[in-house]
This record gives C-alpha cells, sequence and structure tokens, in this order.
C-alpha cells in the first residue's frame, strides 16, 4: 500500500507539472513544445517512481536481513525460500531503478525536440493599408497575400514610432522609446539593454542578420547579440534589374547551408525597397505607373526625395500620384523577393520547425496631413503596419487577429515562443499568441521626437527661409490610440484628437476650437498617466533649447555616410 501511494504521488506530481507547463504552448498551437515537455517530464516521473519502489525494496530487504532467522514452517518469513523472494525483488528494484535513473539521465542529457527556429523579417517603410492582403485596391502584394492565407494576420497593428531606429529598438528590447532612449534625439541603442537577438543567442540559438538599412545595424547598435550581421547596402549598394537576385536573399541562402541543424536559429532580414527613393526595378515600375507618365521623369522625382517637398517648391497632386506609384511598384518587387526568401526556407524543410514573422517598422506619406515622407508625424498613415505571423507547422493558418499590437509586442511573442521566460527581462509588450483576454493590450502608444536628424538635412540658410514650413515640425510628439480614438500631443501644445473609428484618415482635428471635443482633455489626462505608467518620472516638458537638442557625434565611414545619403538620412553636400 505504501508503495503504490510513493509511485501515484510521484506520478500525479509529475504529470500536475506537465499540464502546467505544457498549456501555455498548447494554447499557441505549439504542439511539438509542448510534446517534448510531456516527454522529458513523464520520464522523468517514471524514473523517479521506479527509484523509489527499488529503495523501498532495498529497506526492506535489508531490515529483513538485520533480523535474526528462526525456523519455522515452508513460507513463513523465516523461510530461506521466503528470503531469496525478498533478495531478487530487491535485486530487481535496484538493478531497475539503475537502469532508468542512467536512461533518464541519458534522455535530459540528449538536445530534445528542437524548439521553434524563428525567422524574423521587417519591410522597412511598408505601410500596412498598401498590402493587398490588407484591403488595398491594387495587387501589390501577391506572395506575401498567399503567406498570410498560410498564417495569422493582425490587422490592429503598429510601430511604435515613425522612423526606423526608435521602431527597431521598440522590436528588439520590448521597450516603448520612453523607455530605451534610442529616438530622433539619440541615435543610437545603449549596450546595457538585453536584446533579443542576446537572449536567443544566450539561451543557444544560433543569431544572424541582414539588413538593407545602415540605421539598423552597428551604428545604432541594433545588432547587439547577432553572431553574424550582413550589411547588404555594403555588397550591393545599387539599383539592380527586377530578375537579379536579391542581396538579402543571396544571404539567407549562404547562411542556410552553414547553419547548425543541431541547433535552433534566430534570422532577422531588413528589406529596404520601399524606401526612397523607390528605385522600382522593371518589369515593376513600368506595371504600377499610369498610363502617360513618363518612366524617367518619374525616376528623377524619386531620385529628388522627400527633402524636395520641404525646401520648395512643394510637391504637386500629380507628383505625389507617380511617387505613390513608384512605391506601389516597389511594393510588388519586394513582395516578389520574400516570396523567393520563403520559398527557400520551405525547401529545406523550415516551415514545420519556423515561426515566420512578416512586419514592417513605420509607413510612409504621400500628401497625407500635408507630410511627405515618414518624419514630423504620428498619424496612422505611418504608425499602423503589418504583420503576418506563420506559426510552426501552419497551426492557426488563415486566421485573422483583430487584437491590439505594437512592435514591442514580438518581443515575448518571440521569446515564449523560443522557450524563453519572457517575464525574466524587463519589457512592456504583450505575448501576442497568449489566450485572448489574458494579456490583451488596451492602448496603442507612439511616440517622435525633436527630429535633430531631420532638420540636419537642412542648410541653415534653407531653415531661416523656411521658418514658417519648419517651425510647426519642431517639437515632440507622443501619441495614444484607444475607445476609437487618437490623441497626438505636442510639444509645443498644438495638441490633435481624431474619432479614428469613423475618420480613419484623421482629418477631422477636434482638438482645435472650431471642433473642440469634451473628450479631448479626458484623452489628454489618459495619455499622461499611461506614459508615467510606461516610464516613471519622465518629463513631457519641450526642449528647454528652442534649436531642440543635439544628437552624440557618431564616427561614420565614407562607404555609410554614402548610403546615408541615398537614403534621404543626410545632406547631399557637406
Amino acid at each position: 500500500m505504501a508503495l503504490a501511494v510513493i509511485l501515484g504521488v510521484t506520478a500525479g506530481s509529475g504529470l500536475a507539472a506537465v499540464d502546467i507547463r505544457a498549456e501555455h504552448y498548447l494554447d499557441q498551437g505549439l504542439y511539438r513544445i509542448a510534446l517534448d515537455l510531456w516527454s522529458q517530464m513523464l520520464w522523468r516521473s517514471l524514473a523517479a517512481a521506479l527509484g523509489c519502489a527499488a529503495a523501498v525494496n532495498v529497506v526492506q530487504f535489508v531490515l529483513r536481513r538485520a533480523r535474526p532467522l528462526e525456523a519455522g514452517p515452508i513460507g513463513s518469513s523465516a523461510d530461506p525460500s521466503r528470503q531469496i523472494l525478498y533478495s531478487i525483488s530487491a535485486l530487481c528494484g535496484v538493478v531497475a531503478g539503475f537502469v532508468l535513473a542512467g536512461a533518464a539521465a541519458i534522455g535530459l542529457s540528449r538536445s530534445p525536440i528542437p524548439r521553434p527556429n524563428i525567422l524574423l523579417i521587417v519591410l522597412d517603410t511598408v505601410r500596412a493599408d498598401r498590402l493587398s492582403a490588407y484591403g488595398y485596391h491594387r495587387a501589390t502584394t501577391a506572395e506575401i497575400d498567399a503567406f498570410a492565407r498560410d498564417a495569422i494576420r493582425f490587422t490592429r497593428f503598429y510601430a511604435t514610432s515613425s522612423w526606423t531606429i526608435p521602431s527597431h529598438a521598440s522590436l528588439v528590447t520590448g521597450l516603448y522609446a520612453a523607455g530605451h532612449g534610442a529616438t530622433q534625439e539619440t541615435m543610437r541603442l545603449g549596450a546595457e539593454f538585453a536584446t533579443l537577438a542576446e537572449i536567443l543567442r544566450n539561451a543557444g540559438y544560433q543569431t544572424w542578420g541582414a539588413s538593407g538599412n545602415p540605421y539598423m545595424g552597428p551604428l545604432a547598435n541594433l545588432s547587439q547579440g547577432f553572431e553574424t550581421f550582413v550589411e547588404t547596402w555594403r555588397t550591393d549598394p545599387g539599383p539592380r534589374p527586377g530578375s537579379a537576385p536579391h542581396p538579402a536573399n543571396r544571404a539567407f541562402s549562404r547562411f542556410l547551408e552553414d547553419v547548425d541543424p543541431g541547433r535552433p536559429f534566430f534570422a532577422f532580414v531588413n528589406y529596404m525597397d520601399a524606401h526612397d527613393p523607390y528605385a522600382t526595378p522593371e518589369p515593376y515600375r513600368s506595371r504600377y505607373l499610369k498610363g502617360g507618365d513618363d518612366a524617367a521623369r518619374a525616376i528623377d522625382l524619386g531620385r529628388q526625395g522627400w527633402v524636395r517637398h520641404y525646401r520648395g517648391p512643394a510637391y504637386t497632386e500629380s507628383e505625389l500620384a507617380i511617387l505613390s506609384d513608384l512605391y506601389d511598384g516597389s511594393l510588388a518587387y519586394l513582395s516578389s523577393r520574400v516570396g523567393q526568401l520563403l520559398e527557400m526556407a520551405e525547401a529545406k524543410g523550415l516551415f514545420d520547425d519556423t515561426l515566420i514573422l512578416v512586419t514592417s517598422d513605420h509607413g510612409e506619406h504621400f500628401g497625407e496631413n500635408g507630410l511627405v515622407g515618414h518624419y514630423f508625424g504620428l498619424y496612422n498613415t505611418t504608425v499602423r503596419a503589418p504583420l503576418v505571423m506563420r506559426l510552426p507547422g501552419g497551426h492557426r493558418s488563415g486566421e485573422v487577429d483583430d487584437r491590439k499590437g505594437q512592435l514591442l509586442d514580438l518581443f515575448p511573442t518571440i521569446l515564449n515562443a523560443a522557450r524563453v521566460d519572457a517575464a525574466t527581462f524587463p519589457h512592456q509588450g504583450v505575448d501576442l499568441l497568449a489566450p485572448r483576454g489574458s494579456s490583451d493590450r488596451e492602448s496603442i502608444f507612439s511616440e517622435y521626437y525633436y527630429p535633430v536628424q531631420v532638420l540636419e538635412l537642412f542648410t541653415p540658410d534653407e531653415r531661416r527661409r523656411g521658418i514658417e514650413t519648419f517651425a510647426p515640425h519642431r517639437r515632440r510628439l507622443r501619441a495614444i490610440e484607444r475607445y476609437g480614438f487618437r490623441l497626438i500631443w505636442s510639444s509645443n501644445g498644438k495638441h490633435e484628437l481624431y474619432q479614428t473609428a469613423v475618420d480613419p484618415a484623421e482629418t477631422r482635428n477636434l482638438y482645435d476650437l472650431e471642433h473642440r471635443s469634451d473628450s479631448a482633455d479626458a484623452f489628454l489626462a489618459l495619455l499622461m498617466r499611461e506614459l508615467e505608467g510606461y516610464v516613471p518620472g519622465l518629463s513631457s516638458d519641450p526642449p528647454d533649447d528652442a534649436r531642440g537638442p543635439k544628437s552624440p557625434p557618431t564616427e561614420i565611414d565614407d562607404e555609410t555616410l554614402k548610403a546615408l545619403r541615398a537614403l534621404g538620412y543626410r545632406r547631399s553636400t557637406p
């Protein structure tokens, strides 16, 4: 009876532990991880139970051997045959215990069923509403659309800023810009932050990355934690024919050839093909330019860059339409390259073992709210982003998830999927694969800091001559979206409030004097409360210096400087 109780308690405890730990992964559809936990815990429980049986038999055998043998009838406790049976039983228990303990040790020391590989793809400068999978009227992203049909498409997903560095920093740290500090004012992530790649590498993952954006890499310390990081703009900086292999895809192909099959990997790819100057290769450029538009003129407009709109003369509606068409063509080209990369992964048999995420760091303006490019604003045009996530094995294929999410939420989502407890690390994200209602996000929060980097693109003379143009943009911005409204706080006091539920284009400002809403002040107070929750004690005051804070000097080599100028991140002339 005692032995049965010991076995029942031991096995029951093991099964309870299995159920608690595996339930989270079953809810996510990550069956292989759950089964891996079950196999390990059941093996331990079985070994522990039989070990207890062996110990009980050993104790019984020792106690009976210690008692003096007395003569008695056959079958009594003193009968030698009974003693032999006890000895055989104890010996079998000891042998079984040792064999199972050894087997358990071998089983626990061997590599478990692999944790999922992770492939994270960032489509730089891609706004969600331009993907045909998100309802755009033109077929711009056929390959990504096909991928979305076999994945989960998140419809209410947002960046944390409208620019590369703060958005990527939020992705890799799980923090808002107010927390990680890599903003338009500092332009670099501090080394003290634990990044996604760094954590996964310490957890045994192979970490590899490739980026076409000079700011998404060593320059801003965003490559921290990658064993190998390829700056594809160095290997192939110029435009390429539409049929030429993409440098990121070539680098990924080489990575797959060298990958260690015994260890999971975390691979990151940043594509810059939708960023201005929208150097769309043929046949994609002609396919999306409307009839009558001259290709040479379109290319020239793209090369002028977004700064032309603010230097003057401002782009006309027809010119903005041409730039928009170039952008659509760039998206079609980009989608084809993403499709090729996914085909590589599928050809290697990785789809059943890989968590694949396709998202963006921010969008782009084409005249909306009077802006061009992805600067000076926090409208949904630039902060609403796509997210398409394929779970290992294609679980939950074709689902549409309308929960709110942001880039920083990918931090805990990826870590938990990799069986790394995200709660161990400070972050402000929520797991997008957790059961609905367990930790859903209520507010969307985004930030844009004083545009030091942008204003440095213009000469002092240009800024003086365009004082009326630049004055409204010399400010910090913070935005919160909740209850179907979006409040944009400005450090110069010119706040904005839009009812996005009925005015998604954000055309009617409910905060101005003419349309002042009773909800305006309530939303301002809500923003301040949430901001205090994100970073206690953070000041919302405008910069003390009217000219704005200065970013710390960074040593930039000539090749990097050339690439930044080509992307409109540095002045073409000193």
